[in-house]
């Protein structure tokens, strides 16, 4: 098993090899994350919101105070009718 540090330094190898633009976008990741413990792993669920068969907005967020104001979120607005589709789809499982 590698080490957190193994973990991070073979993404950041991983990450300049697929994205050799500049600037490269800044990585925020939960330490705990990377714990050998499973129970104390924390995890990511998504949430898919599909409008009008057409957009579709894919987030780790929750409509709450807590994380509209002090987590860290990501989320990506999907403008593409077909790519909207397949993850309504998909979250229909």
């Amino acid at each position: 098993m590698r080490s957190p540090a193994e973990l991070v330094r073979a993404f950041e190898a991983a990450l300049a090899h697929q994205w050799p633009w500049t600037p490269r976008p800044e990585i925020y990741f939960d330490p705990r994350s990377l714990e050998s413990d499973a129970a104390g792993k924390p995890s990511l669920h998504a949430k898919c919101v599909v409008v009008d068969d057409r957009r579709a907005l894919v987030t780790s967020a929750n409509l709450t105070e807590a994380a509209q104001e002090r987590n860290i979120e990501l989320g990506v607005l999907l403008d593409d009718v077909e790519k909207a589709n397949k993850s309504a789809r998909s979250s229909m499982r």
